[in-house]
This record gives C-alpha cells, sequence and structure tokens, in this order.
C-alpha cells in the first residue's frame, strides 16, 4: 500500500514497524497498527487520564483501550477476548518485572502474539480454544500425519517462509543504503508483481479479511 501510494506521489506512515523484533507486548504495540493505537492513544487514552492518575488507573485505563480495540474489529467475543487477553499482558508488564534474556523476551513475545492471532480469527471462543490446544499438545505422528506435514513443505512454501521471516526483520535498514540493494530490489518487486497478477488471474475470490470488520 505505500508503494502503491508513492507511485502517485503520496507518501503514506509506515503502520507496522517490525512488530516481531520486539521484546515486550508494549513495544509489539508501538510497532504494530501503528494508526489504530496512535488514535485510540489520542482520542481515549490520554482523555482518561492516560498514566497520569497512578497506576491503577493507568492500568484500568489501558484494559479499557484495549477492550475497546477488540470491539473496533467485530461485536463478537472473539475479538473482545483477544482485546482483553492483550490487555492483561500489558497490566502483566506493568505490574510484573521478570529479569530475562533478550532472546527470550521474543520467544515470550511470540508466543503471546500467536495464541492472541488463534482468537482473533476463530470464529467462536470454543474453536479457538481447540486449536490452541491442538498447537501444544495434539500433535501426532501418525503416517497419515507425518505425510501430511511434508507434503506442505514443497519449495515454493520454504522460499515463502524465507523470505517472510526476512521481511520480518530489519535487514532493509541495513541494506538498503548499499548500491546493489536497490537494483536487486527493483528487479524482485519486477519478479513479485508479475507472481502476484499471475496468481490473482488463475485464482478464485477470496476476500479480504477487513471485509468481516
Amino acid at each position: 500500500a505505500l508503494g502503491m501510494a508513492e507511485m502517485f506521489g503520496f507518501r503514506f506512515q509506515e503502520n507496522f514497524r517490525y512488530p516481531y523484533i520486539a521484546d515486550s507486548i508494549k513495544e509489539f504495540w508501538r510497532r504494530w497498527h501503528i494508526s489504530l493505537s496512535t488514535w485510540f492513544r489520542e482520542y481515549l487514552y490520554i482523555p482518561l487520564g492516560g498514566n497520569r492518575k497512578g497506576r491503577a488507573r493507568t492500568i484500568l485505563n489501558k484494559w479499557i483501550v484495549f477492550f475497546c480495540t477488540g470491539l473496533w474489529h467485530g461485536a463478537n467475543i472473539t475479538f473482545v477476548f483477544w482485546g482483553l487477553y492483550h490487555g492483561f499482558f500489558l497490566m502483566l508488564e506493568e505490574l510484573v518485572h521478570i529479569p530475562m534474556k533478550k532472546v527470550l523476551r521474543h520467544i515470550y513475545v511470540l508466543l503471546v502474539v500467536t495464541v492472541g492471532f488463534v482468537f482473533f480469527r476463530a470464529d467462536t471462543m470454543t474453536q479457538g480454544m481447540t486449536i490452541v490446544r491442538e498447537m501444544f499438545v495434539g500433535f501426532h505422528f501418525e503416517g497419515t500425519c507425518m505425510n501430511l506435514s511434508i507434503s506442505q513443505l514443497t519449495p515454493l512454501w520454504i522460499l515463502t517462509a524465507v523470505i517472510g521471516i526476512l521481511a520480518a526483520l530489519p535487514v532493509r535498514e541495513k541494506l538498503m543504503n548499499k548500491p546493489w540493494f536497490e537494483k536487486s530490489a527493483w528487479i524482485c518487486s519486477a519478479a513479485g508483481l508479475g507472481m502476484c497478477i499471475l496468481t490473482l488471474a488463475s485464482g478464485t475470490y477470496n476476500p479480504f479479511i477487513y471485509f468481516r470488520f
């Protein structure tokens, strides 16, 4: 979206700033959906008193903000739970400080965010809890399950996974000043555009997730 806007001469604020490198949920929300979190901070959190009225009021204000954040995505208990779930971990970080190495903090954030997204995407709370249970204790190693898992590891899937991981890291900032990087970026962008056009032309209608909200 940023690239397409820039093609027409508009420069928009970056909405996601490498959220998956965050080592706390607080930092995650400074990097994730920045326009939405900024709006809620300016028009709800600060008018409620922000962090100016003591720790208890600060925690309550964050709960209210994240309740509304969940409700903003949809009038469904799964979205409300997702908002309160993030509010709970923000409250936990406000009250409890556990010294951990940076890599362990990253793992903690990725686990919290991933489990939260299950409920964000689930149709019901029961479905979400079932998926979470299967994620942690429901794996099997029977021949059928292993064959299915191996069949998914196609070269395209592996390539996409590697590109996704690299894109989630601030690699671009470290390389963008190098001359060869700009040329490579143009080539990759053109190739990616071609692949997207071919995929869209051969695929079926698949509505964007935000059409549900």
